[in-house]
């Protein structure tokens, strides 16, 4: 799973085998190992209990709750990507989901096997 931070904006982007995961066992994360034993770790969830996406920040853990129904109806869909809007103390909070597509440069760690084809998104 890839996160990208910018402009008050999440994207999380899956491959096939994370996407499957999420889908099957409500759960996929990702740890950053930082210097001096420090982790920093991303963790996509779906509730069940939940009609709207939650984030909670808290012992070096992004944690992202995704309403469970939505979260099954993008995942067998052939939609590319999902997003949210949540309200900030300043603004909002965009959160992005997105089904991971093979890139031109080569260089990421994902194997292209395990890529979403264009056009070709469920899972």
């Amino acid at each position: 799973m890839k996160l990208r931070l910018s402009q008050n904006a999440m994207r999380f982007r899956l491959s096939v085998s994370e996407t499957r995961r999420l889908k099957e066992q409500g759960r996929v994360s990702e740890t950053l190992e930082l210097p001096r034993g420090q982790r920093f770790d991303y963790v996509l969830s779906t509730d069940g209990s939940q009609s709207s996406t939650q984030v909670e920040w808290g012992a070096a853990q992004l944690a992202i709750r995704l309403p469970a129904e939505m979260t099954q109806a993008f995942l067998a869909s052939a939609d590319e990507s999902w997003s949210q809007s949540i309200a900030t103390d300043s603004g909002a909070l965009k959160v992005l989901i997105e089904k991971d597509l093979p890139c031109d440069h080569g260089d990421e760690p994902n194997p292209q096997t395990d890529r979403f084809k264009v056009n070709q998104f469920e899972v």
